[in-house]
């Protein structure tokens, strides 16, 4: 049976934004910070980055809006401020 996913909250995307983005820290210590998996905290990063705006930017959006720029077209669930990671 495949496991469904995990739920990580918007406010972890939000702080690897800010250490991404304001901090320029790596990858490594960004999953550590987050507590978070180094492919978890890259998949975050490379989005961020494709994304294109300012941390400022990303503060401002509300969490629904965020999550449909960072993951169009539904493929990954947002549900009651988390976002559901397949595993």
């Amino acid at each position: 049976m495949k496991k469904q996913g995990r739920k990580l909250p918007m406010r972890k995307l939000r702080e690897t934004a800010r250490l991404s983005l304001e901090l320029k820290l790596g990858v490594r210590p960004i999953a550590r910070a987050c507590n978070i998996s180094p492919s978890t905290a890259h998949m975050y990063m490379e989005k961020l980055r494709k994304l294109g705006t300012g941390y400022g930017e990303i503060m401002a959006m509300d969490d629904d809006s965020l999550s449909n720029l960072l993951f169009p077209g539904g493929n990954r669930l947002y549900q009651s401020h988390c976002l559901i990671l397949p595993i």
